[in-house]
């Protein structure tokens, strides 16, 4: 465990302390990459996020923002439904996407509105059960897709909600 700072000595002293005690010891010998430049740093240009998209796709992880979350999830729900040999497969895939798609639509976030329905399991189970040799599922909106708001109507709802704007300031 390292020491705690003495309240006479300034961070940065104590971190370049703490740095130069570790290159004395040693401990920053053998680290993989050493004396080697970043990679795909030449490439970064005006992008000042290039390592987090690099890390992403390195470790294969999906960031998305929530609406477009729940779409995803759905889509590949529908291709594992696709892909389902049992009645009860398919259950169990529309239960999981459903449980999914629920907790993003009730979770409050930033961003897009989420419009993504659950898929109905008895329409889904019929439609796997229609075509097994294609096993194709399409999804029918039970919603029309919402219309984009205006700005003022972007304006006027954030008002009534209070984060923002003349009322939340005045109330």
């Amino acid at each position: 465990m390292t020491e705690r700072k003495p309240a006479s000595e300034s961070v940065d002293s104590f971190v370049e302390r703490q740095i130069r005690e570790g290159q004395e010891r040693g401990a920053f010998d053998g680290l993989r990459g050493a004396g080697k430049p970043l990679p795909g740093i030449d490439r970064g240009g005006d992008d000042e996020m290039w390592w987090v998209r690099r890390k992403l796709s390195d470790e294969q992880l999906l960031a998305l923002p929530p609406a477009l979350k729940a779409r995803y999830e759905r889509d590949q729900a529908l291709l594992a439904i696709q892909a389902a040999t049992t009645e009860t497969a398919v259950r169990a895939i529309v239960a999981d996407v459903n449980t999914k798609i629920l907790r993003i639509n009730m979770t409050a976030h930033t961003g897009p509105p989420t419009d993504t329905m659950p898929l109905d399991p008895e329409r889904t189970v019929a439609r796997w059960r229609a075509d097994p040799s294609t096993r194709e599922v399409t999804v029918t909106a039970t919603t029309p897709p919402p219309t984009p708001l205006s700005r003022r109507e972007r304006l006027r709802r954030r008002l009534r909600r209070g984060s923002g704007g003349a009322q939340g300031r005045l109330g």
